[in-house]
Order: C-alpha cells, then structure tokens, then sequence
C-alpha cells in the first residue's frame, strides 16, 4: 500500500460525503455531510465542497461538527482552494469568484468574468477556466482586465495545467487538445484522442482521461500513439491519479483504484457519484 494517501473523499450516489481509510478500510459520512460536487481536500486540514443546498462549505476534517458555509456562498461546482489563501469557484450566479478564506467578505467576481466550469489556478499567476461562452480564458488574477480567450479555442470542460508550459482541455468538438500557452497556434490533438471529460495530466509523461469510448486512457504525451486501455476499465469521469494510483468511477458507478504499474482493481465501498479526491488526512 506504499504509495497510497491515508483517506479518500467522495460523493455517493446517495449524496453523502464519504471519507474512507484506505489502510484500515473505515468509512464515515463526513460530519453527516452531503455534496453535489467532488470535495476539494487541499491539505489545510479543512474540505471544501457544494453541498446538496449549494452552499459553498468548508469543513474541519477532524471535527467536522466544525463546518461554515464560507461567508454565505453559494456555488455550483467544486470549488478550487490553490494554497494562495484564497478560494476559487463558479457561483450559483454563474459568477467567477475568488474569496479570502480567513475574511470572505467581501468577495470579488474576479474581472466580471462568468464561467461554466470549476476554475483552474495553477500558481503562474493566471485563472484558466471554461467561460459561459465556451471560450478558453486565461485570466491575470492580479490585473484581470483584459483576459485573454488563449488561442481561440473553445473548450468544455475544466482545463488543465500541470505547469509544464501546456494546457490540455476537452474541446467542444471533443477532441483531447494540447496547447503551449505561450504559442497557442497551432495546437495539438494529443494522438487524435477523443474525451469526454477533463484530462488529468499528474507529471508522469502521461495523459490520464475518459474517452468518447468511456475507456480509461492512459496516453504517452511524447509518443501517444498507440495509447494504453489501462486495465481494460471503463470510467464515467475523468480519472484521479497520485502517487503512482489511479482512482476513478466505473460506469456501473463501483468505484475503483490500483497502482498504475499493476492494474489490480481495489474496490471501495458504497457507489460513488464523483471524482475521488485523495487526502494525506489522519
């Protein structure tokens, strides 16, 4: 089990937040919370999740009678919480938000900017996110006027940006893409791949992502052709991969995770309604 987080969080089919010990195999309904979005766990000892009443909340891990909904929010996907003090996310409003985490209000609807999709904040300075026009931004937090639809493209889902100088993303037309930021034309249909959801990209030299196929890639970036059915699995979502494991939700919704060098499957209990989110939690 060398490898492996302490705990995986949740959502269940049932709407519940789950927390489970991967070593002893204890589950608990976290606080008797319950979600809509994946849970965001960044470390900090808090959770941060949309609950079912889409409110924006932020939860003691290790006493989550302790919760808030984070200076009255609400959201409607999973919040972003990059370690810069601030949270991140899409609003009931459609509203892009940033938020002092020790101060809440107020809030500031960064550059008046709307989104369709969880933020991405890698830490260069930039928000990248899905716009409500399907539009790419790149968007300078410290100056967030004017933002930049990067390239011209349109995506459709959350994109991603693993700090290798590239952002990959789900296109409207489905296709994988992968685009150096600094040169944004021409960019690449990683393989010619197909996805349905966000790619994970965790800095292995791969691409881990759902196809159009629901088959769970694994995807060489230098050479992506021919790319890796890991397993044999199929998945609904996009893939979780740390540590050298992946975790991910069949499409009978039984959740799965193994070591991606040996894909053996370790199931979890309960059905599961999101992304597993891994968290070194005691």
């Amino acid at each position: 089990m060398a490898g492996l987080p302490i705990h995986l969080y949740y959502r269940g089919t049932n709407n519940n937040l789950w927390q489970y010990h991967l070593q002893t195999g204890a589950v608990a309904n976290l606080g008797g919370y319950q979600c809509i979005s994946r849970p965001t766990v960044p470390g900090d000892g808090w959770i941060y999740f949309q609950g079912t009443d889409d409110k924006l909340w932020q939860v003691n891990i290790a006493n989550p009678q302790v919760g808030t909904n984070l200076g009255g929010y609400l959201c409607k996907s999973q919040p972003t919480v990059p370690g810069d003090g601030y949270i991140y996310f899409q609003g009931t409003d459609n509203n892009l938000w940033r938020v002092d985490i020790a101060n809440p209000q107020p809030g500031t609807n960064l550059g008046g900017y709307t989104c369709a999709s969880p933020p991405t904040v890698p830490g260069d300075g930039n928000v990248y996110f899905q716009g409500t026009d399907n539009k790419l931004w790149q968007v300078t937090i410290a100056n967030p006027q004017i933002g930049t639809n990067l390239g011209g493209y349109e995506c459709k889902s959350q994109p991603t940006v693993p700090g290798d100088g590239y952002i990959y993303f789900q296109g409207t037309d489905n296709k994988l893409w992968r685009v150096n930021i600094a040169n944004p034309q021409p960019g690449n249909n990683l393989g010619g791949y197909l996805c349905s959801s966000a790619p994970t990209v965790p800095g292995d030299g791969n691409v881990y992502f759902q196809g159009t196929d629901n088959k769970l890639w694994q995807v060489n970036i230098a050479r992506p052709q021919p790319g890796n059915n890991l397993g044999g699995y199929l998945c609904s979502s996009s893939p979780t991969v740390k540590d050298g494991y992946v975790y991910f939700e069949a499409t009978d919704s039984s959740p799965h995770y193994f070591q991606i060098t040996s894909p053996t499957p370790l199931m979890l209990p309960y059905s599961i309604g999101s992304q597993p989110s891994p968290g070194r939690t005691q």
